[in-house]
């Protein structure tokens, strides 16, 4: 029972750690921008299937999809994240200078396109069926229950990375310009500032944590199918940076950690077939039950941003 348990944290927390650098994603464009992105998802799928597209070997005559390029792993999860950073680049073009109505439209209409797209061009996703049985990073070297723990190591390791440059660009100056054009935008363009350019580059740069973590979730997976990318995820990182505080990357963190804690203990809870779709609804009710008292006693998150103050 407790090598279950251990595997079942190791597990959890591999996974919290995928949505902590994908929430980060959303806390430079939402928590330090104010880019309300709904479609934020699109870019997650985007980096699953460019990473898996990209290091797949090419495929034979009986398969539907026609493209694979061999790649290695690790230049697949590169591609994947550079590929959502280009998407974020074509959707940001036109949407970022009609205003914030409709930019959360076209975002969400985008990642549903997206999502059809996936279903429906079998040369490039194989359809419904998708990918399965994908490659782990350095399995060939570990075996059963040890590559858990192994696997765990590479997600803190990246998440350190990701927290890092993180926190390096909200520092900088260009952190800080962020902030002022969430703030107050006609004292940014007062200023001289162009404003349609800071929002591109925060729109890019988190689109490409959220490539990056949908290279690791196919990992983590092992399998990548369009019913995997559907706006639950995008709430996902939603409901994190509402829970631990937006506009703040430890309070990112935070809110993954407990948003992965709370929606997966269930899942290890024994139960029968009786008890199964209670169980099932009660994990929405906490997350639910969860996000209504943070909104109401913790507007801000429970590590609510920072002020920062120049004399």
């Amino acid at each position: 029972m407790g090598g279950d348990w251990a595997l079942f944290l190791a597990g959890a927390v591999s996974l919290a750690g995928i949505y902590v650098i994908y929430t980060l994603g959303l806390n430079i464009q939402f928590g330090f921008t104010g880019l309300a992105n709904l479609g934020y998802v699109a870019f997650f799928a985007i980096g699953a299937y460019a990473s898996v597209i990209l290091s797949m070997p090419r495929p034979g005559p009986d398969v539907a999809y026609i493209v694979g390029y061999g790649l290695p792993m690790w230049a697949g999860m590169i591609g994947g994240s550079l590929a959502a950073g280009f998407f974020a680049l074509l959707i940001g073009i036109p949407t970022l200078k009609i205003g914030e109505d409709y930019f959360v439209v076209v975002t969400f209409a985008f990642s549903e396109v997206l999502r059809y797209v996936l279903i429906n061009e079998k040369w490039l996703t194989n359809g419904t069926t998708g990918f399965y049985g994908l490659e782990r990073p350095f399995g060939k070297f570990f075996s059963g229950r040890n590559y858990e723990f192994f696997f765990l190591f590479l997600i803190v390791v990246a998440v350190i990375i990701a927290y890092l440059v993180m926190r390096k660009i909200c520092n900088s100056p260009f952190g800080r310009l962020m902030k002022g054009v969430r703030e107050n935008e006609p004292v940014c363009l007062a200023l001289g500032k162009n404003i349609y350019r800071v929002k591109m580059k925060a729109f890019i740069v988190g689109a490409m944590f959220a490539g990056f973590a949908g290279s690791l979730y196919a990992r983590y997976t092992t399998l990548v199918v369009p019913e995997m990318f559907i706006p639950y995820f995008t709430f996902v990182a939603w409901l994190s940076l509402m829970i631990g505080g937006r506009g703040n990357n430890k309070g990112a963190i935070l809110g993954c950690f407990i948003f992965v804690l709370a929606d997966q203990f269930t899942l290890f809870v024994q139960a029968s077939a009786a008890y199964a779709v209670r169980l099932a609804s009660l994990r929405a009710f906490i997350m639910g039950a969860l996000l209504i008292i943070v909104l109401r006693w913790l507007p801000a998150g429970i590590l609510k941003e920072k002020k920062v103050t120049y004399r």
